[in-house]
């Protein structure tokens, strides 16, 4: 078995060497769109499989003298079939900003004439979208699970099929919400592609389907549009449509919090709650002590995928979910070992998976990992790379590198956590000498580590699409080198993803105050509190490793003298107003009256404002 695994990571390294890494070099694309005319093109060859079979699909772009984004593609057939189809997509930058109608407009240049869907059934596409959403279950894995089974049983979709599956795949990436990872974008933008597809079978549009999708791209005002005419639907999918409709909407905690954390909501409470969290980390206080009432039985080891979110939000003391890192890669190993890869993926993943009997009797993320584990997660690592082949929900490639990326976090985050506890020291080393001692590139994900990092990555390009803290820190030292040399470069590739991070690589890179200001306001106006609210908040902790550095975005938001606009951006932000209060007070000896605002800013939060924010 061994043989076999350095067989395997020594094909994937030779695939490697010859192929791109797919991160199209596009700028102020959010994660969805970044990816969509590749993925759209990958599914319509799905879509038109046959005589010659599309075998692969490759793509070039650049921003033309006019601004223009001008992509061009090509679907080429095995060889000798003949020629490859091509396609050329173009829009101005002001396209992106259009919500769906940008995903319709290059949908139909990469379909053209001739590979235009025909009408096909009852063009009811909201409700088997909610239909689809329902089913994709609370996690990824759980989600792709069901798209799976979706596309096998309906080769042939159609319009309701479509559109069923663009909501099991949207809802897939619902855990985004807590950390982005590179399926995320993925899945995001191959939901897109369905509902173009829906629409087209239809010939008809919907509005209130793509609400979700552009909320989860970062895209606070499209967002908001397109669900302004949705209706709560009855039976059992509505307590999906109220997550959603909190989630778009950001009605005050105090309104949505106790909505969601109804005995018949709470299923969805998680990414809820998290998406509070990415406005403010205050609520994470909330989620912490209320998880383990609101998810009893195996409704709790279902939620892996927020493994590590729930880590950060028990921070000082014993991590909440120790065991999600594993139940996430029981999971992962499940759908793997089932995916039945197209020619050109990477076929022997499926068997490499069935090799691996860690989780077969107990889950436990303290246990070392055997050798085949180990052997695919280092595999894992260059499934980046290789041929785009024809896909509907998810290729092999897509799903070794997911499973690389998420326990990596989620073991970066536990080993963060056992390495600041007095008593979780000796877990930590076990940790560290068990998996950051055995996986490729993983230091990047944790901190605290005793060891010299394990075979680091030589560039930085792999974790371009994963959002967290630490990884963030790693793009900023080493930025990709695909980017460009200029000091906004973090924000343009990673557009909508965390602007503080962003704003932060442009003043580390010296980019001027005019610019800086630019960025914000741009951000502000394309953005949504979910991505604005940590511009309003001090985080410090994830630089203290570096000597002399710390974050500064905190304090530039006052010196370009912003803090009030993304105040008023950010409404649910507690941490914006105190600071704004604190500033207020500062130089009044009133501390009775900073108090009673606090108070006041408490009833209007829902979150309690420590006393000693006054008198400490």
């Amino acid at each position: 078995m061994k043989a076999v695994l350095l067989w395997f990571a020594t094909l994937l390294l030779t695939c490697a060497a010859e192929a791109q890494f797919y991160a199209p070099p596009v700028d102020f694309h959010d994660a969805a769109q970044r990816r969509f005319p590749v993925e759209a093109a990958r599914v319509l060859a799905w879509l038109h499989q046959g005589e010659p079979a599309i075998v692969e699909i490759t793509y070039q772009v650049q921003t033309d003298s006019n601004g223009e984004t001008v992509w061009k593609l090509e679907w080429k057939p095995a060889a000798p079939a003949g020629r490859a189809r091509t396609a050329a997509v173009r829009y101005p930058e002001s396209a992106l900003r259009k919500g769906a109608d940008w995903y319709r407009d290059v949908w139909q240049q990469l379909a053209g004439a001739d590979w235009a869907l025909p009408k096909s059934g009852d063009p009811a596409l909201e409700a088997a979208f909610w239909q689809g959403a329902e089913g994709a279950g609370l996690s990824r894995m759980e989600g792709i699970a069901a798209a799976l089974k979706q596309a096998a049983t309906t080769p042939q979709p159609a319009a309701a099929d479509s559109a069923r599956l663009a909501g099991t795949l949207a809802q897939s990436a619902l855990p985004l919400v807590d950390h982005c990872l590179t399926l995320d974008g993925a899945l995001l933008a191959r939901s897109a592609a369905w509902l173009c597809a829906a629409e087209q079978q239809a010939g008809a549009r919907t509005a209130a389907p793509w609400a979700p999708l552009l909320a989860l791209a970062g895209r606070g005002p499209e967002s908001l549009a397109a669900w302004s005419a949705s209706e709560e639907p009855s039976g059992t999918g509505a307590p999906c449509w109220r997550a959603w409709d909190i989630l778009i909407r950001l009605p005050p905690a105090t309104v949505g919090l106790p909505l969601i954390a109804q005995p018949e909501n709470r299923l969805l409470a998680a990414p809820v709650f998290f998406a509070y969290v990415e406005i403010d980390p205050e609520y994470r206080g909330l989620l912490g002590d209320l998880a383990p009432r609101l998810f009893p039985g195996d409704r709790w080891t279902r939620l892996y995928d927020y493994g590590a979110g729930f880590m950060r939000e028990n921070a000082h003391r014993d991590p909440l979910a120790e065991d999600f890192p594993a139940r996430g890669l029981r999971a992962w190993l499940g759908v793997l070992r089932q995916l039945t890869p197209a020619p050109g993926d990477a076929a022997e993943a499926p068997a490499l998976g069935l090799a691996v009997h860690d989780y077969d009797r107990e889950i436990s993320a303290l246990r070392a990992p055997s050798a085949e584990l180990a052997g695919l997660l280092n595999a894992a690592i260059h499934q980046g790379d290789g041929p785009l082949v024809p896909v509907a929900v998810v290729t092999a490639r897509d799903l070794l590198l997911y499973g690389w990326e998420s326990a990596g976090l989620q073991f970066g985050t536990l080993h963060t956590a056992f390495s600041v506890l007095q008593n979780g020291r000796d877990k930590a080393r076990d940790l560290e000498k068990n998996w950051f001692g055995a996986v490729e590139g993983w230091a990047v994900f944790t901190q605290n580590l005793k060891l010299p990092p394990f075979a680091p990555l030589p560039a930085s390009d792999r974790y371009e699409f994963i959002r967290s803290s630490r990884v963030a820190l790693e793009l900023i030292r080493q930025p990709p080198a695909g980017w460009p040399k200029t000091p906004d470069a973090y924000g343009r590739r990673r557009w909508l993803s965390d602007p503080h991070r962003a704003l932060d690589f442009l003043l580390q890179q010296g980019g001027h105050a005019e610019l800086a200001t630019r960025f914000v306001r741009r951000s502000i106006a394309e953005g949504s509190e979910r991505n604005l609210g940590d511009l309003l908040t001090k985080d410090n902790h994830f630089m203290y490793d570096v000597p002399g550095n710390q974050w500064q975005y905190g304090r530039m938001v006052d010196l370009l003298k912003l803090r009030g606009e993304l105040t008023r951006a950010a409404p649910l932000s507690v941490s914006g107003p105190r600071e704004a209060l604190r500033q207020k007070y500062a130089d009044q000896k009133d501390p009775l009256a900073y108090a009673q605002a606090l108070e006041r800013l408490h009833w209007q939060s829902g979150l309690a404002c420590a006393p000693s924010t006054v008198f400490v």
